[in-house]
């Protein structure tokens, strides 16, 4: 069974290299998603990291996000994690979904639900709220 070992929300998330070797550049980690006004749009980038499954297998992922009042806000649908081509000794892989202009319509705490495989292995909530514009952290 698959193992949900990493998860955060940030600004911004892509691929780069160093020396040769391929990484994750992960830029502002956020702990909630605030905006300049609400209703508004927001971008950012969702990182996972997923452990012991069977690397020499195609399979499935899915993220959803869920406002307030149950409307879902973004639904990828399931989408193909191709066969990874790393020994199957190591540690698992990071994946990442950069999210652009996500249209926000009202504050409060959205569910977030990830699936690998059909399988739930996330299920918890963030805050979406207005930043605080006098200096303040908005909360």
């Amino acid at each position: 069974m698959a193992k949900l070992v990493t998860f955060m929300y940030a600004n911004e998330s892509r691929n780069d290299n160093n020396n040769g070797q391929n990484i994750q550049v992960i830029t502002n980690p956020l702990l909630s998603l605030k905006l300049m006004f609400i209703p508004g749009q927001l971008s950012f980038s969702v990182i996972f990291g997923i452990a012991e499954f069977n690397y020499e297998e195609i399979h499935t992922a899915q993220f959803k996000l869920i406002d307030p009042d149950g409307n879902i806000v973004i639904d990828t649908k399931e989408f193909n994690i191709p066969k990874i081509g790393i020994d199957k000794n190591a540690d698992g892989f990071i994946g990442s979904l950069d999210l652009r202009n996500v249209v926000f319509r009202t504050n409060g705490y959205y569910k977030t639900e990830l699936f690998f495989d059909g399988e739930k292995l996330k299920d918890d909530t963030i805050l979406v709220a207005e930043a605080d514009t006098n200096g303040g952290n908005g909360i």
